[in-house]
Parts: C-alpha cells; structure tokens; sequence
C-alpha cells in the first residue's frame, strides 16, 4: 500500500507541475521553450530522443535554416514524462482501487 501512496503521490505532483508550467506558458510564452542542450541536461538525451522517435514530442527549429536551433516546450516534455509515469502504474495496477472506489461513489 505504501508503494501505491508513493506513485499517486508522485502522480498528483507530476500534474501540478504540468499545470504549472502551463500557467507560465500562457503569462511568458517564450519561457516555456529550452534549447536542444537544455532538454539533454534536464531530461536526459536518450529519452528526449526516444520521445522524438516516438513522436510523443516535438521540436520545432527557432529560424529557417538547417542550423538553426531546436527548442522544445518545457511543458510538453513534462507532460509526457507525467504519461509515462502514469501508464507504467497503470500497467502496474496501482491505480486499480482508486478506480475502484470512484465507480463505487460515482
């Protein structure tokens, strides 16, 4: 049960940081976007790169030309770091008595 409080804890922070950083977004919106080297420190460049593989999340070049920089939104990559999350408690059933007891008060 500990490890279940755990992960929905880490769940319900994991969201409150998403609507966070979505809240900055809105108010600065060029706040939001980090640079390639950024996303790889922050988020590790072996993840970031298998969520551009996957398609999860994109980046988008800052000028027209081939060398331009890539930048990603902050919010976005944390969003699918969040769904991850989720669907690996998911597919650990953690989630499973919550669900439960919702049908049973909804």
């Amino acid at each position: 049960m500990t490890n279940e409080l755990f992960v929905i804890k880490e769940t319900v922070s994991d969201i409150a940081a998403i609507a966070l950083a979505k809240m900055e977004a809105r108010k600065k919106p060029a706040t939001d976007y980090i640079s390639q080297r950024q996303a790889y420190a922050e988020f590790g460049e072996a993840w970031v790169k298998e969520m551009l593989d996957k398609g999860i999340v994109k980046g988008q070049r800052r000028g027209v030309s081939k060398n331009s920089h890539v930048c990603y939104s902050r919010t976005e990559l944390l969003a699918a770091l969040a769904a991850l999350a989720a669907e690996r408690a998911l597919k650990n059933n953690f989630f499973g008595d919550i669900f439960n007891f919702i049908k049973l008060i909804g």
